[in-house]
């Protein structure tokens, strides 16, 4: 699976209008309400790179009136599977 994380700075008050609005959108899998700006962090997960970048660009769009910046963190996928194994060697021993 290929995922990017998305974290948003709001304008003010639109906290709650962004996270519901995301919550709703095509390949998020998580909408997380920060102590601090930027103060909502979601993860796009999807099947190829391609519909990773088309749901990511759909979700941010979405709430681009409520918010004043982003940070797009994309993972490379083959790092997501290193991280995997490791993990998986050390939950072994």
């Amino acid at each position: 699976m290929n995922r990017a994380y998305v974290l948003f700075h709001t304008k003010t008050m639109n906290v709650r209008k962004v996270t519901r609005t995301l919550q709703d959108k095509a390949g998020v899998i998580m909408v997380d309400v920060l102590e601090d700006q930027p103060s909502v962090m979601i993860v796009v997960q999807a099947s190829s790179r391609l519909r990773l970048a088309e749901m990511t660009v759909k979700a941010i769009a979405s709430v681009e009136d409520l918010t004043e910046g982003i940070f797009l963190m994309p993972t490379l996928k083959h790092m997501n599977r290193y991280a995997v194994e490791i993990a998986t060697s050390f939950s072994n021993n």
